[in-house]
């Protein structure tokens, strides 16, 4: 719901940026990073499996690491 809401409001092409992919967990996420290449990188911490942080942790950890924006989305539910 917010990860299609970020992508669909949110205008993208106006700051030069375009969607290269997304993933369902943070292991997919690392796949998807390593695969992909991207210069900025947006995530959640609570993700299944692997969280965010420890797939930031894994992404910094290579010479091609993009650069990680820390991002707190506050919800209610």
């Amino acid at each position: 719901f917010i990860l299609n809401g970020l992508i669909s409001v949110f205008p993208w092409g106006s700051y030069d940026c375009q969607i290269i992919g997304t993933a369902g967990d943070g292991q997919e996420g690392l796949d998807l990073v390593r695969r992909e290449q991207p210069d900025i990188l947006l995530t959640d911490i609570q993700m299944p499996g692997m969280n965010g942080l420890d797939a930031a942790r894994e992404m910094g950890a290579g010479d091609a690491a993009p650069r990680l924006v820390p991002l707190v989305v506050l919800c209610r539910l």
